[in-house]
């Protein structure tokens, strides 16, 4: 889709991206031949060096640019140009951010496999298996999982970030994580029913008294979390594809969801959504 975007560049907006569309120039490749009067000829002439600056960009691998000039509305094109190198992304913590909370585990999933990263276990290798990441996908990651990443790790995540609370808002699906999965009929199988509160609760039963079906059941959780990202990141991308009149050359095709690695303690489970805290 980023071949066929032309509102990165400046003074080119949706309406005007639109009209160009309209006139048959669907691809960067199409700009010669751009119909007498579909702009200002001195605009045309401006598109063209931009679109020539775009394709080196491009070539390069370079996509930053492109995040940079579209509109956060427009983020979600970026996503099959990176796919192969993305990150899909969850971490469980022991609170929202406060002095002295502590991320507890986190699940990466990339496409092919699930890793996942225990405190004081191999925490300390995630910020170098992340660097190789070129995208990350989260949900809420934004406000919560990258800077708190950030500031637990006094490191900097540049990667292009694909935020579904906010592309998946642009398709009227809301209510969180689980709500948007509710929403869209996946399932989250023997973790169904759980949420943070009882991720934090989790840990501290693993921290406690070494119950590894505690720690199993959290990475059970944590890794549902991440492994839906890619069903709801393609949803997101070819619904919103239908917005633009390429969404019969355009769509992608969605992942093979892997095997959970862990799995849940069933009693353990329905010990935790039986109490009332």
């Amino acid at each position: 889709m980023l071949r066929r975007t032309f509102c990165h560049l400046p003074g080119v907006g949706p309406h005007t991206e639109t009209r160009l569309w309209e006139a048959g120039i669907s691809t960067w490749d199409d700009l010669p031949k751009a119909p007498v009067g579909v702009m200002p000829p001195a605009k045309l002439e401006r598109l063209r060096a931009g679109i020539a600056a775009s394709e080196a960009q491009l070539a390069r691998g370079e996509v930053h640019p492109f995040v940079q000039g579209l509109a956060s509305q427009h983020h979600w094109r970026v996503f099959p140009t990176l796919r192969s190198a993305v990150a899909y992304l969850d971490i469980e913590t022991t609170g929202l951010g406060s002095p002295g909370d502590i991320i507890t585990t986190i699940a990466v999933y990339d496409g092919q496999q699930v890793l996942h990263f225990v405190n004081d276990q191999n925490l300390n290798e995630f910020p170098k298996v992340i660097e190789k990441y070129e995208m990350l996908v989260t949900y809420n990651g934004k406000c919560f999982d990258v800077p708190f990443i950030e500031r637990f790790f006094d490191i900097r995540l540049e990667q292009v970030h694909l935020d579904l609370r906010y592309i998946l808002r642009q398709l009227g699906l809301g209510g969180g994580l689980k709500g948007c999965e509710k929403a869209l009929g996946m399932d989250r199988h023997d973790v169904a029913g759980l949420d943070g509160f009882h991720a934090v609760l989790l840990w501290h039963e693993w921290a406690k008294h070494g119950w590894q079906r505690s720690l199993d059941t959290l990475l059970a959780y944590n890794v549902a979390d991440t492994i839906n990202l890619e069903a709801l990141m393609v949803y997101a991308y070819n619904h919103l594809l239908c917005e633009t009149p390429f969404a019969a050359v355009e769509t992608v095709p969605n992942g093979v969801a892997p095997d959970n690695p862990f799995q849940a303690d069933p009693a353990t489970v329905a010990r935790l959504l039986s109490s009332a805290w």
